[in-house]
């Protein structure tokens, strides 16, 4: 997945898996939507998110407002590029999607 603009590749989207842990269900909805809205939701405090490194990093940013440092807990790995990230996966159970696939052109 790549960004374009004017058909110049800008930079490639990586897929990242977002974990958290929190201690007050208040904190743990916000950061559930907030990551619901840049991710798909994989399972429990687990989200795939399709993102290119500045959107990871506008993503955590945002993430640390809500968390509690003394309490609370999050987890991003990054799993490399988004292209061909399903072939790294191996996933049991009932799966959900990962998100999808997007070109954006500015």
């Amino acid at each position: 997945v790549q960004l374009v603009r004017a058909g110049l590749t800008i930079m490639e989207a990586r897929l990242y898996l977002n974990t958290s842990a929190l201690a007050h269900r208040r904190r743990w909805r916000r950061v559930f939507r907030a990551l619901d809205k840049r991710g798909a939701w994989q399972q429990l405090s687990a989200f795939a998110c399709r993102l290119t490194p500045t959107a990871c990093a506008d993503l955590e940013r945002d993430l640390l407002t809500l968390l509690d440092a003394d309490h609370d807990r999050l987890m991003i790995v990054d799993l490399g590029a988004g292209s061909d990230a399903e072939a790294r996966l191996r996933r049991h159970g009932m799966v959900e999607s990962l998100p999808a696939a997007r070109v954006k052109i500015f």
